[in-house]
């Protein structure tokens, strides 16, 4: 019998279950639509307080978006949850804590599929296999 150990590392935020593949990438933080464009937002996960259609030139170029939204904002999620299915960016919603417990260039690792957001990359994790 083979046994694999997985270890994803530090579990920071659980979100809802979201769409789209794992991604790592450096963390950007905005509050609002317009504090930055999107080549500046290129390549990276970004943490939202909302979503709307004001985001979309952003978040195209994003690698990832994270969602903080409140349980009642459904139109957010939707909004959210559209642009990453029609750019194919993965995407979690309702990561409570996530403007607060994430930091600006910080590298984490989105797992929409398990609605996780964790410190580093897989390579950095070490995941042994042993036969018994």
């Amino acid at each position: 019998n083979l046994v694999t150990v997985a270890n994803i590392g530090e579990v920071v935020i659980r979100g809802h279950v979201g769409v789209g593949p794992k991604v790592t990438g450096k963390i950007t933080i905005l509050r609002t639509s317009d504090e930055r464009t999107g080549e500046e937002v290129k390549g990276k996960l970004v943490v939202i307080p909302y979503c709307n259609q004001s985001f979309l030139p952003i978040l195209q170029e994003a690698s990832g978006i994270i969602l903080q939204n409140a349980m009642d904002d459904t139109a957010s999620e939707k909004t959210a949850h559209l642009i990453a299915k029609t750019f194919e960016i993965p995407c979690i919603t309702r990561a409570d804590g996530a403007l607060h417990l994430l930091s600006e260039g910080e590298e984490m690792t989105l797992h929409p599929q398990k609605g996780l957001i964790y410190r580093g990359t897989e390579e950095s994790f070490s995941c042994p296999s042993f036969s018994l």
